[in-house]
């Protein structure tokens, strides 16, 4: 299929796929984005497709997929300041330092050397996962399931250690 038949069906399809991507994200720039990221992966996948109509069901399960990417990609990212916040405001500075303080012990005791290096690189230095990734020589994935873990054991350590 030549690319100026997926460009013209896709372009066709615009206005239809941003209010699927708009349904399912309530927000218009994510929306944009997914149909940036979706006209991509369909670029790069046409020579498989060989009629508009092909062209056009593609379309709309690649952005329905970019969706539900967007969308666990939200709803997995979870801050360490968020996933331990308390629910009241902290109007101490010193409650606040213990807090802190506590955390780093448990840090210490309970996370694994690479757990706790890519959570303080990643929460303390503020680098993004490809970088921890690149400076670790690690893959990106298992940086990410380390952090991963390493926040669960976090979260459930301050659990059990509030419940005492």
């Amino acid at each position: 299929m030549s690319e100026e038949v997926v460009l013209t069906t896709f372009q066709s399809l615009r206005r239809r796929l941003n209010r699927l991507a708009s349904g399912w994200l309530h927000n218009d720039d994510d929306a944009s984005d997914v149909l940036q990221e979706a006209f991509v992966r369909l670029w790069t996948s046409y020579r498989h497709v060989d009629e508009p109509r092909e062209v056009e069901a593609l379309s709309i399960r690649v952005v329905r997929n970019a969706c539900a990417d967007m969308l666990r990609k939200k709803q997995s990212f979870v801050s360490l300041d968020e996933a331990d916040e308390p629910a009241e405001p902290v109007s101490d500075s010193e409650t606040r330092e213990e807090t802190l303080r506590e955390v780093e012990c448990l840090m210490d005791e309970r996370l694994s050397p690479l757990q706790r290096r890519v959570m303080e690189m990643r929460e303390y230095e503020g680098l993004a996962v490809a970088d921890i990734a690149r400076r670790l020589d690690m893959q990106e994935t298992a940086v990410r399931m380390n952090l991963s873990r390493a926040r669960q054991a976090l979260r459930e350590m301050m659990k059990h250690s509030e419940n005492r």
